[in-house]
């Protein structure tokens, strides 16, 4: 999944393309996505910047806890 994202992030950088990707992974996502649109039962819920996403957002969405941690250089999604 890392390699074949980080190969359309190339691509789009490189041509000056945009990308739809739909992913279940939060983590990935907000690795690679500038921004996030998160759905629910075929709604659109939120649409925010990758630095604007809050563990508020994804609880009011999916209904979970989380928090997000910095690692590294990048936000990672965990389990409160």
């Amino acid at each position: 999944q890392l390699d074949v994202m980080t190969l359309i992030q190339g691509v789009v950088k490189r041509e000056n393309l945009a990308a739809v990707i739909c992913i279940h992974d939060l983590n990935l996502a907000l690795r690679f996505a500038d921004n996030l649109l998160l759905l629910k039962d075929h709604r659109i819920h939120a649409l925010v910047a990758r630095d604007e996403l809050t563990p508020e957002t994804i609880r009011a969405v999916y209904g979970v806890t989380v928090e997000l941690i910095t690692v590294g250089d990048h936000r990672v999604v965990v389990p409160a």
